[in-house]
C-alpha cells in the first residue's frame, strides 16, 4: 500500500484565480528571488496531512464529508500580504484573510477533533489561513520586495461564497507541486441543494 501526500484545503474558484494573476505578476517583477505559486493552484489548506497511508484515505475522505455536512456555505476575502516568519528573513509571501476568517478556524478545529480519532494529531504552530502567493527561494532585492508588501497592505479580492472543502493530493515535481482533488465535499446548504435539484431531473 503506497503512501499519498494529501492535504485538507479550499480550492479558489475562477474569478479568484483571475484576480491572482495580478499580484502574482507585480510580485515577479520585484526580481526578489520568489518562486510564485501559479493561481491555477491557489487554495487555503485546513490541514496538511503529510504522506498518509492511500488505505487511511477512506476514513479521512469519510471525515472531511462528515464535517462538511456541519457547515453552511459561507462568505469568504482575500486581504492584505504579508510574510512568514518575518520581513528580516522571509521565507513565504501570503495573502491574508479578511471575512471568513473565523469559520476557517472553526473548521480546522472539526476536522482536527475528528482525525484525532484516527491518530492523525494536531498542530503544534498556531493556525494562520493563507493563501501562498511565493517562496523565496534564494532573496534578491530585500528592500524593492519590503516596499512591494508596503505597497501591497490594502490590496483585496472580492468576497465568494464557499461551497465544499477538498481533499488534495500532492505530488512533488521539479518544476513544482501539482495537485489533484481526492475528494471535493459539500457544504450544508449546498448539498441539500445539490441533492434536491439531483432528485428533481425530469
Amino acid at each position: 500500500m503506497g503512501l499519498a501526500r494529501s492535504f485538507i484545503a479550499i480550492q479558489m474558484p475562477a474569478e479568484v484565480r483571475k484576480q491572482l494573476i495580478e499580484i502574482t505578476n507585480s510580485l515577479k517583477e520585484t526580481q526578489a528571488g520568489i518562486k510564485c505559486v501559479s493561481p491555477e493552484n491557489a487554495h487555503l489548506t485546513l490541514k496538511f496531512l503529510g504522506n498518509v497511508n492511500e488505505r487511511r484515505l477512506e476514513d479521512i475522505k469519510n471525515i472531511v464529508e462528515s464535517v462538511s455536512k456541519k457547515i453552511d456555505p459561507f462568505e469568504l476575502s482575500l486581504s492584505g500580504v504579508g510574510v512568514f516568519p518575518n520581513r528580516s528573513a522571509p521565507k513565504v509571501i501570503w495573502l491574508g484573510i479578511g471575512q471568513g476568517k473565523g469559520m476557517l478556524n472553526r473548521i480546522k478545529d472539526m476536522l482536527e477533533e475528528r482525525l484525532l480519532e484516527i491518530g492523525i494529531g494536531k498542530e503544534e504552530r498556531q493556525y494562520h489561513a493563507h493563501l501562498t502567493l511565493g517562496r523565496v527561494k534564494l532573496l534578491k532585492e530585500k528592500n524593492k520586495l519590503i516596499s512591494w508588501l508596503e505597497s501591497n497592505m490594502n490590496f483585496e479580492i472580492s468576497s465568494i461564497k464557499v461551497r465544499k472543502i477538498t481533499l488534495m493530493k500532492s505530488i512533488l515535481k521539479s518544476e513544482g507541486a501539482e495537485y489533484s482533488p481526492l475528494l471535493q465535499a459539500a457544504l450544508r446548504e449546498a448539498s441539500s441543494i445539490q441533492t434536491w435539484e439531483e432528485n428533481s431531473d425530469g
